[in-house]
């Protein structure tokens, strides 16, 4: 079994619950992304409908598990990561 997290989002990391500082945001996000795969959990990246976003590269456990797609790639996308 293999645990694996599939985190979909534009990308732009413009505010949450604590900040609004994209910065910040983008900190967070790679910290807990780091942990993440420490723990050996396999994370693939999808952003839609926003152009390039290094922290969500970043994040992907290996650079063919980040996707940058438009909304009507969404299901290629997911099919690709199930077979994967």
């Amino acid at each position: 079994m293999q645990q694996a997290i599939i985190l979909f989002s534009d990308g732009l990391n413009t505010e949450n619950r604590w900040w609004s500082d994209q910065a910040k945001i983008d900190a967070r996000q790679a910290l807990l992304c780091a942990n993440v795969k420490a723990a050996g959990i396999t994370i693939y990246t999808v952003l839609v409908n926003s152009g390039f976003s290094k922290v969500m590269k970043d994040c992907a456990s290996k650079p063919e598990y980040y996707y940058e797609i438009t909304t009507g790639q969404t299901v290629t996308a997911f099919n690709s990561i199930g077979t994967s």
